[in-house]
C-alpha cells in the first residue's frame, strides 16, 4: 500500500473505525518503511484531533479506553512502535511518552 493512501484512509476514520485504523497501523509495521510510515500517520492523526501536548495523543487516548476492542490493538501498536524503533534512544522517547497513560503499567510490565 502506498504510504498516502494509509495516511489518506486514516484522516477519514471516525469514531466508531479507529479499531480498523490500529489493525491498519498494525499491518503496516511489516512493510518497508512501516515504522516511518506509522509515526507519521500517528503524527497525521494528532494534527486532527488538534493536540499540541504529544505526538503520540491519538494512541494514549486510546490506552485510556475501556473498552477492551480498542484497548487491545493500541497496546500491539505501541508494543510494536518500541520493538521496531530504529535504535534505544527512539525507544525510550516512545516509553517516556507513554508514562502519562493510565495503561502504561500494563504496557511495561
Amino acid at each position: 500500500m502506498c504510504q498516502f493512501s494509509l495516511r489518506r484512509r486514516l484522516v477519514s476514520i471516525s469514531e466508531a473505525e479507529i479499531g480498523d485504523a490500529l489493525e491498519l497501523l498494525l499491518e503496516t509495521f511489516h512493510e518497508e518503511g512501516g515504522f516511518q510510515e506509522i509515526v507519521d500517520c500517528i503524527t497525521a492523526w494528532q494534527d486532527l484531533v488538534d493536540s499540541e501536548d504529544s505526538a503520540l495523543r491519538p494512541l494514549l487516548d486510546c490506552l485510556d479506553e475501556d473498552d477492551v476492542e480498542l484497548l487491545q490493538p493500541s497496546i500491539a501498536v505501541v508494543n510494536a512502535l518500541i520493538r521496531h524503533a530504529p535504535d534505544e534512544a527512539r525507544a525510550f522517547r516512545i516509553k517516556n511518552e507513554l508514562t502519562g497513560s493510565s495503561s502504561s503499567t500494563a504496557l511495561f510490565s
